[in-house]
């Protein structure tokens, strides 16, 4: 009982609310916008934006290095390991950053052989593309 009760006056409000027209508020500027910033805030968001940045750069990059060996060999690979430096803004391009790195790893030469080990470089260019997603737009391998 008691919560049909307060279920009915919950729509009483609702209704009443509906029923008064709204008043339209001014438009206020924005609090917190990059305009209102002071420049050490603005620097520390910039920060902020390289760390998240060199992140998605490393991410993305370990996926491409990992994907590109692994369908590279016509053979299995085992105990691939991928280490990358840190990666590098582009000069010039920006939201761009270049990753260097070695892929290790195990393949048998043939079936039934031995697994030998390989060591290969790599770089990679990674971008921010306009919907805000990092890809790959550049692999090499030496």
């Amino acid at each position: 009982m008691r919560t049909l009760l307060v279920a009915l006056l919950a729509l009483a409000a609702l209704s009443a609310r509906a029923s008064q027209p709204e008043t339209p508020q001014p438009a206020t500027p924005a609090k917190g916008t990059p305009a209102d910033l002071s420049p050490a805030q603005k620097a520390a968001m910039d920060q902020v934006l390289d760390a998240l940045l060199r992140a998605q750069a490393r991410r993305t990059t370990a996926e491409k290095a990992g994907a590109f060996f692994r369908s590279e060999s016509p053979l299995p690979l085992s105990e691939l390991k991928i280490v990358m430096e840190e990666p590098t803004p582009v000069p010039g391009t920006p939201h761009a950053y270049r990753t260097r790195g070695k892929a290790s790893f195990l393949r048998a030469e043939a079936d039934g052989a031995s697994p030998v080990a390989h060591t290969r470089t790599f770089e990679s260019i990674s971008e921010l593309d306009a919907n805000g997603q990092t890809h790959v737009t550049a692999f090499t391998v030496e």
